[in-house]
């Protein structure tokens, strides 16, 4: 059949040479699931499709990034349910950065939320993504939330120094076990002396977790170009180390600072600022005053934007 010149087509358009229509329709298994827990989150929380999450989170007003600072996003993973390792862990008992634990269906659902409010307001800027090897499935979600808005995609890379404490022999016992065979105050003990998790637990001590995770820091902020961002899945330890810093906290290295599952933290860093190796030879020849320093800001601790129903 002839076509008038000028008149358009009504053949559909042929897929990409090598994909058929069949499959050029299709959608993964896995893709499926994310969307579907993707929503359920939502739901959960709240939120309708299409809506941004700054509006319907009026308490996180988080600014861009400025060309001044380097901005790093904490992120803790979500709730895991120690009855799934392998083999199951006691409920109640302690456990560190020897186990990978999965995630609960509740703590699935609030890492989708925060991967969803991470792509809403920081997506435009975030241009790095690591996460602790215990951390892969938190971190795979920020990863597919955020990638379709950078270049490329964003991949995850995963650093053992992103790993949750080691708790040497307290690992398997229950806090009163373990008060009951090192003293009520073994954990305050643990979370102040720098090597009394290495020396009487058999573990980790909290100096050697605060050096790691401050070592993290340093190289992460080195690879994030002013005005960008870059996030770090990881456990509480590790993030309280870097916030006790922020926060000159670090005699108690961050023991009080909350930080729970599936929760955001923001802190800007200026130059001058890290690594670590800088500001601590600038401290020790008084090359500045406190109320002279340039100090990291930081934007928001421990922000938890659902309220998913834990099980």
């Amino acid at each position: 059949r002839v076509r008038a010149a000028g008149c358009p087509s009504r053949r559909r358009p042929a897929p990409a040479r090598g994909v058929s229509r069949r499959r050029a329709r299709h959608i993964s298994h896995a893709d499926m699931r994310y969307l579907l827990l993707l929503l359920s989150a939502a739901w959960g929380y709240g939120l309708s499709v299409g809506t941004s999450t700054r509006s319907a989170v009026p308490d996180y007003n988080v600014s861009p990034c400025d060309c001044e600072h380097r901005r790093l996003i904490l992120v803790r993973h979500g709730a895991v349910s120690p009855e799934l390792h392998d083999p199951p862990l006691r409920q109640g008992a302690v456990y560190g950065g020897n186990y990978n634990v999965p995630l609960s269906e509740a703590g699935e659902a609030e890492a989708a939320i925060i991967a969803s409010l991470i792509s809403t307001a920081h997506g435009h800027e975030v241009r790095q993504l690591c996460a602790s090897p215990r951390a892969m499935h938190s971190g795979r979600l920020i990863a597919r939330a955020v990638s379709p808005l950078v270049v490329g995609g964003l991949p995850v890379v995963a650093s053992p120094l992103l790993v949750d404490i080691d708790r040497g022999a307290w690992d398997g016992l229950t806090v009163e076990e373990i008060r009951a065979l090192w003293g009520y105050e073994a954990f305050e003990r643990c979370s102040r002396e720098d090597d009394y998790g290495r020396d009487v637990v058999g573990g980790e001590g909290i100096g050697t977790v605060r050096s790691r995770s401050l070592a993290m820091r340093d190289a992460v902020l080195q690879g994030t170009r002013p005005g960008t961002a870059s996030v770090l899945c990881t456990h509480k330890w590790v993030a309280r180390q870097i916030l006790a810093e922020a926060l000159s906290q670090v005699k108690d290295h961050g023991s009080q600072i909350p930080v729970p599952t599936a929760s955001i933290s923001v802190v800007d860093y200026p130059d001058g600022t890290w690594p670590l190796e800088l500001t601590a030879a600038l401290e020790e020849r008084g090359a500045f005053f406190p109320s002279e320093r340039s100090v990291p800001l930081v934007r928001v601790i421990g922000y938890k934007p659902g309220r998913v129903q834990m099980r």
